[in-house]
């Protein structure tokens, strides 16, 4: 009976022995494990968020709308990786194929990402010059890596705005407007109309409203003797 108490106590003893054994090892290897595998997730990853549509990834500044001298454009940007804590700076470099001049465009000072926030917003004013009357021009902003944020996402970390003043023949500018309301286009007509009658999508109005606008310029063009460039009178056939 003794022997057999002995064996017993032998088997059980090893069991426990083995299984502190095994516990053991687990906690060494757990420690291993945090001490040499990084956190995952610690970057942060910045890039300029497109709609899912796009095909054309440019953004357009156009002065034809406006009477005002500076117009501002917002290029939306969006990261991935742990929530910032604090208003945090990243990176921006003018692209060599950026054709704008000094003046004609102002960007921030300092480019902060706001505490809080996954989606942000890149600001940049445009002042109308004389020469985009003639052409169209670009400013090209490459986000590039600092020490908070990573640009490293493929064709999202440039953004390309195409400014101009150039006018030209809206598509509702059609037959009806030609025959009834404003008359034959021309780039003088349309720039006159838009600075001095209407500055909005005239052909999304009524047809009360199109006369009324109509109206308004046919008289203005009368009062000042409107001539075209090449010094013919201006028509504006509304009655």
């Amino acid at each position: 009976g003794d022997v057999y108490k002995r064996q017993k106590e032998d088997c059980k003893m090893k069991r426990i022995f083995i299984l502190m054994t095994v516990l053991a090892a687990g906690i060494v290897s757990q420690s291993c494990d945090e001490r040499e595998i990084p956190t995952f997730g610690e970057e942060r990853y910045i890039y300029v968020e497109w709609a899912k549509d796009v095909t054309d990834k440019n953004f357009i500044c156009s002065f034809i709308t406006t009477l005002e001298d500076d117009k501002t454009v917002g290029i939306p940007l969006r990261f991935a990786g742990r929530t910032l804590t604090e208003d945090t700076e990243y990176a921006v470099k003018l692209g060599t194929e950026t054709d704008v001049t000094e003046g004609e465009y102002e960007l921030p000072e300092r480019f902060v990402f706001r505490k809080g926030y996954f989606q942000d917003t890149l600001y940049v004013t445009f002042t109308r010059s004389e020469r985009m009357q003639q052409n169209s021009y670009k400013l090209v902003l490459n986000l590039v890596s600092n020490e908070n944020f990573l640009a490293t996402q493929r064709d999202a970390t440039s953004a390309t705005i195409i400014v101009s003043d150039m006018i030209s023949q809206p598509e509702w500018w059609d037959e009806t407007v030609i025959n009834s309301y404003l008359g034959p286009y021309s780039d003088k007509k349309f720039r006159l109309f838009l600075s001095e009658i209407y500055s909005g999508d005239y052909g999304a109005l009524s047809a009360d409203e199109k006369r009324a606008y109509a109206l308004q310029f046919k008289e203005y063009v009368e009062q000042n003797d409107i001539r075209e460039d090449n010094n013919e009178p201006m028509v504006v056939p509304v009655v």
